[in-house]
């Protein structure tokens, strides 16, 4: 997994201690221990206490301060990599809906110490930010667990069919497969893609493919048939058309509109 640690402390704030207005580089977290403070993104204000916690998403302006009697104290997380956009969107999170609410503060604070301390006393460097990063996969697993729990039955299937899709992406996937690992049957499968996403599973399966594609077009010079292999085509030729048909150019033309 392409996944690396940024950044990660925790601090005791002071009454009023703020920050920004600013933007950051990477997907950054905040959850509150203790206290109360305010999240400001573009014209939105949330009032929050401990228990809850928000993101910050690359490129975003925001400005956070702590309460005036009741100060928060926080812990932070930052990622970035390839696949950071990814863990993000399992938690539901995102600059338009960027507050969650999770629990028990003893176990995520925990979490987040523990990334902290994998970084910064482990004595090789390389192993504490493989370890920070391990951290990091169980606190968006902590984080998602409130949500997840309030899933609708349709959802559920529909995530765990795409978890299906992603982690085969490199040969061919029937709808046969999917909905028996889902569990459901052949049109059981279809109306529960039908109902979360709008989409059936052949169009998820053929959306996920075209994003994977474009990921690797653009983080490299990969040839097309290793692409074309990595996205489950039979070959370079099937991957270009399957390309064009979702994205209205080449991969080679896609590449150089990416590039630049």
């Amino acid at each position: 997994m392409d996944l690396s640690i940024t950044n990660s402390g925790r601090e005791d704030c002071a009454p009023r201690h703020s920050y920004g207005p600013a933007v950051r580089s990477c997907y950054l977290f905040h959850y509150i221990s203790a206290g109360r403070g305010v999240f400001e993104i573009g014209e939105r204000r949330y009032e929050l206490h401990a228990g809850q916690g928000f993101l910050i998403v690359p490129d975003i302006v925001t400005r956070y301060q702590a309460d005036d009697t009741d100060p928060w104290h926080y812990s932070w997380l930052g990622f970035r990599g390839a696949d950071a956009e990814m863990l993000i969107a399992r938690t539901g999170l995102s600059a338009a809906q960027p507050i969650f609410e999770a629990g028990p503060i003893s176990e995520i604070t925990a979490c987040m110490h523990q990334i902290y301390d994998d970084m910064h006393t482990m004595p090789d460097a390389a192993l504490g930010t493989l370890a920070a990063a391990g951290g990091a996969l169980r606190f968006i697993a902590l984080i998602s667990g409130t949500r997840r729990a309030n899933l609708h039955a349709a959802d559920a299937y529909y995530e765990k069919g795409m978890w299906y899709i992603r982690a085969h992406m490199e040969r061919t996937v029937t709808v046969e497969e999917i909905a028996a690992f889902v569990g459901l049957s052949r049109s059981q499968l279809f109306r529960a893609f039908r109902q979360s996403a709008g989409v059936s599973p052949r169009e998820a399966l053929a959306q996920a493919r075209a994003e994977q594609a474009r990921r690797l077009l653009r983080s490299g010079d990969l040839p097309l048939y290793q692409i074309a292999a990595a996205c489950g085509y039979a070959n370079a030729a099937h991957f270009s058309a399957a390309f064009r048909r979702s994205s209205g150019m080449s991969p080679l033309e896609y590449r150089q509109q990416a590039v630049f």
